[in-house]
């Protein structure tokens, strides 16, 4: 089933993405003031072009306040954040689907200003560069 983790290995960021969605979504209540108002913010955010809280401003007609206010009531970060975690997951994808774009192309393609930066931000995510990731192996991935 698409989405689903098989038994005995761990998800791949690609499929991590919707869970990871769908958790955000189910902590507050469908009828919550704002709920609605969330969850075509987050829409917008599974487009890999949306990049920067100025791109999503555009895509949403709604000011960078109003963003962050939404974001910080209902998640309890800011926007940056949420795009920062989104950017390193669809880098993180990249590498599982063995992209074969070099790093600095990935990174400038995916909304980061040079390779340095792609690789502090995966860092402090995975705890592990991107080079690093990718030459995992199984037993390299811890399971849940």
């Amino acid at each position: 089933m698409p989405g689903s983790v098989g038994a005995g290995r761990a998800a791949t960021a690609t499929e991590a993405a919707p869970l990871l969605d769908d958790w955000l979504c189910a902590l507050e209540p469908a009828g919550a003031p704002g709920f609605e108002d969330l969850r075509e913010v987050l829409d917008v955010l599974s487009d890999p072009s949306v990049t920067s809280v100025a791109a999503l401003e555009r895509r949403t007609a709604r000011s960078a306040r109003s963003l962050q206010r939404l974001f910080r009531h209902h998640l309890g970060v800011g926007p940056k954040r949420i795009l920062l975690r989104a950017r390193v997951q669809d880098a993180i994808a990249a590498i599982d689907r063995g992209d074969p774009r070099p790093l600095p192309d990935l990174a400038h393609d995916l909304g980061w200003f040079d390779q340095s930066h792609v690789i502090r931000d995966v860092r402090a995510v995975t705890g592990m560069t991107p080079s690093s990731y990718a030459q995992r192996t199984d037993d390299d991935i811890l399971e849940p």
